[in-house]
């Protein structure tokens, strides 16, 4: 549906996908914290940061199109 959604330049796609990215960044974070094969919350919270990257492109690409096509 992603792709679907993507080909035909939904409106909600860039925002759906910047949603997943940071829940994908969350998960990481927690699991490093919960699981006892982690590595704790500083190695957490640095993967957390490195994946929010995408997410936040994702909504300035979202405000971009939002303004330009306004």
């Amino acid at each position: 549906m992603g792709a679907w959604a993507a080909w035909r330049q939904r409106p909600w796609v860039l925002p759906a996908g910047a949603g997943y990215a940071f829940y994908v960044a969350g998960s990481h974070l927690v699991w490093n914290e919960v699981s006892p094969n982690g590595n704790g919350w500083p190695v957490g919270l640095l993967q957390a940061a490195v994946l929010s990257v995408p997410g936040l492109l994702l909504l300035r690409a979202h405000r971009r199109l939002r303004v330009d096509s306004a």
